[in-house]
């Protein structure tokens, strides 16, 4: 599963970067590669069986607690 992973996300990378280097969109490849790494990261996390925290209760969180939002 983590070679399969690694694959993917090479053929990825290899398409988009490439277009973005030779356009010379600097700031989109820095923003890109960021997004990648972190979504590479997680992806390989989730195969290794680590349990990821959900995004929904730190949305949660920051509705209820920091802007005290409610939504009844």
């Amino acid at each position: 599963m983590i070679l399969f992973i690694l694959t993917i996300f090479a053929l990825i990378a290899l398409v988009d970067m490439r277009g973005l280097l030779k356009k010379k969109y600097r700031k989109e490849l820095i923003v890109f590669s960021s997004i990648f790494i972190i979504a590479l990261s997680l992806s390989l996390l989730l195969s290794f069986g680590v349990a990821l925290y959900s995004p929904i209760k730190v949305s949660q969180y920051f509705l209820k607690d920091i802007l005290h939002l409610s939504y009844k």
